[in-house]
């Protein structure tokens, strides 16, 4: 018989411990992202926890969103498609634990008058069939993940990994005097940010929030799952990315670039420079995260890197058909940050 318990995220001391050893865990859910997901959104991120005679066997996190008037949706998880749905003690992750934790997070929505609701899978997740049959999905979608095995040697990852064109660029930077090194100072950082509204602000995209980048520096300067990487040039910046480590996986977050440098190749030698420190740290993966099928030349670049495709899925309980009378920009302003159902289904 499993006892099933709602509580914060913070009060669950064995969360971290059953982390360390699912195989559906990501970097979302970790403790440290959730308390930025609450800073960020406005909105506590909470945990559904299922223990049976022997411990605690499967987590769920989830985030409800704020009502500003148009009434509330909850996201496991939410805040540009971070992976949510169940983490389970391995050899524990049967029907039961996955509809112990299904049922109660459709009980939370239910009581908290949600419109939709939404697991996003991670890239890794095996269990697909089991959970559509457990949630019974009125929706669906999906996002391309991916994601690069790395080497147990840094030195393997160009001559293995790395495509033709792209260890050129990496070796032509490299001649141009481009070179790489970590910061956490205030130019750099303020540079990154600038850089990341201008490349995706300016062509239309949903940017990072300011709250973001601030939890991010805190998380770098207290020695937290965060770092920043630039490539210099001239003794100026031309490159920048935002990572972060979470067990045997890096995470590729924000990259930016100052275009009036972007001939030196300098984002090509500092994905590559972040590759390298990422395998000499011992980590096996390296997360490019999520590509939309329209991104072609986004998705090649991460190829090039010896990115696997790995599809991932929303699963979208709808509790008011309403919700699809709404439009697409209404939804963005109704659910900031939150999904609440797949834009084909707006109206026009």
């Amino acid at each position: 018989m499993l006892r099933v318990e709602r509580l914060p995220v913070r009060s669950l001391p064995d969360y971290d411990g059953l982390l360390a050893v699912s195989p559906a865990a990501m970097m979302t859910h970790s403790p440290e992202w959730l308390d930025m997901l609450g800073e960020v959104t406005g909105a506590e991120a909470q945990l559904i926890a299922a223990w049976d005679s022997d411990g605690l066997v499967g987590v769920l996190p989830y985030v409800i969103s704020p009502d500003q008037g148009e009434g509330r949706v909850i996201n496991s998880l939410p805040f540009f498609g971070s992976h949510g749905g169940p983490v389970c003690r391995p050899g524990l992750d049967g029907s039961d634990v996955l509809e112990a934790l299904a049922g109660e997070f459709d009980q939370v929505a239910r009581e908290s008058g949600c419109r939709s609701a939404t697991f996003i899978l991670t890239p890794v997740e095996t269990r697909l069939e089991d959970l559509r049959r457990i949630l019974r999905p009125d929706a669906e979608d999906w996002r391309l993940g991916q994601i690069a095995p790395l080497p147990g040697d840094p030195e393997r990852i160009l001559p293995d990994l790395v495509e033709g064109k792209r260890r050129n660029n990496i070796r032509n930077a490299q001649r141009k005097g481009v070179t790489v090194r970590e910061r956490c100072d205030d130019e750099a950082l303020d540079w990154l940010r600038a850089m990341h509204e201008r490349g995706i602000g300016g062509r239309g995209g949903l940017t990072k929030p300011e709250a973001f980048f601030a939890w991010a520096a805190r998380s770098a300067r207290s020695g937290g799952m965060c770092s920043f990487l630039f490539a210099e040039k001239d003794d100026c910046i031309a490159a920048g990315m935002l990572v972060a480590r979470f067990g045997d996986c890096w995470e590729y977050l924000v990259p930016a670039m100052d275009a009036a440098v972007q001939d030196s190749n300098a984002l090509s030698l500092l994905v590559y420079e972040g590759m390298r420190r990422a395998a000499g740290a011992g980590a096996a993966r390296w997360n490019f995260g999520g590509t939309w099928d329209t991104q072609e030349g986004v998705h090649r670049f991460k190829r090039q890197f010896g990115a696997e495709d790995r599809p991932y899925h929303y699963l979208i309980r709808i509790y008011d058909p309403a919700l699809a009378g709404m439009t697409r920009a209404r939804l963005s302003e109704a659910f900031p940050f939150f999904y609440s159902l797949p834009f084909r289904m707006c109206a026009s």
